[in-house]
């Protein structure tokens, strides 16, 4: 679908996006979805009802999802960057980072968090690696 497929058909509500986006989902080889997406919600929150909604369905980007990076906050979603410790440390953020919080003024629905290398560190560190034991870990494929 195009951005102007997902704007243009008319969901009334974020949920209704996200549904409509986790039935695409299914369409795709599983793996390979897993591969992009690391989680995704059960609902989307913070949208409002009624006039909020309504309010909702006039701005530019109205049913159009979007992924968010696992760097960015999303309140009430985890931030975990990829690693498998933060979450438990940092807990679930109560706050939205801007960008995000922008793309939704505009109506633009998130729909999950993607995956990426742990902290973003262009590199990927082998289980049990120290990071004083640099000789170890692999190059970047990106240089």
């Amino acid at each position: 679908m195009t951005l102007n497929d997902w704007r243009d058909h008319g969901y009334d509500s974020p949920d209704a996006v996200l549904q409509a986006f986790t039935r695409r989902s299914l369409e795709v080889d599983e793996e390979e979805f897993r591969t992009a997406v690391a989680w995704m919600p059960e609902t989307v929150p913070g949208f409002g009802t009624g006039a909020a909604m309504n309010d909702w369905m006039n701005r530019p980007l109205a049913g159009v999802p979007f992924l968010v990076k696992d760097l960015y906050d999303v309140a009430g979603w985890p931030t975990t960057a990829s690693s498998t410790f933060l979450d438990s440390v940092r807990g679930i953020p109560a706050d939205t980072a801007p960008l995000v919080t922008r793309l939704c003024s505009l109506g633009a629905t998130p729909v999950g968090k993607t995956h990426l290398n742990e902290f973003a560190s262009r590199t990927a560190c082998p289980a049990g690696t120290l990071i004083s034991d640099i000789a170890a870990i692999p190059a970047s494929p990106t240089g």
